[in-house]
């Protein structure tokens, strides 16, 4: 991890976005299903958010900032669909996880939403590279 008050914004979001990332490994590791989609979500999360502040954006809410990724780089063609897709499923299963009490999500399904991270990752981070 690098020194955080040398970061910028940006890099800040990306060392954190990886944090989450190794987080939710941890937590499947231990069977905690429900909290490493969780930490997945804020993964992607974070990853979008250094992507949104290359054009100065900065959304105060979860759908705000949904709203300003499909507008500001899908629909310009910056960005696959795929990823908005990716971005709304782990919002949508996160606030399931947190919030509903009856919902248990299984293994497999925490290994996905980790795996779409990882991905989304990956993505965003080669886009911030060459900016």
């Amino acid at each position: 991890m690098m020194v955080w008050f040398y970061l910028s914004e940006l890099e800040k979001h990306l060392d954190r976005s990886e944090d989450k990332l190794k987080s939710a490994r941890i937590l499947l590791e231990n069977h905690q299903s429900a909290d490493s989609i969780g930490e997945s979500y804020y993964s992607i999360y974070h990853a979008t958010m250094a992507l949104l502040t290359l054009r100065d954006i900065h959304p105060r809410t979860h759908s705000g900032l949904i709203s300003e990724f499909s507008l500001n780089f899908v629909k310009d063609g910056s960005i696959e669909d795929v990823y908005a897709k990716i971005l709304v499923k782990a919002e949508t299963k996160r606030v399931m996880a947190d919030y509903d009490i009856d919902y248990r999500p299984s293994i497999k399904e925490a290994e996905s939403i980790i795996h779409d991270a990882e991905e989304f990752f990956i993505r965003i981070k080669a886009i911030n590279e060459l900016e």
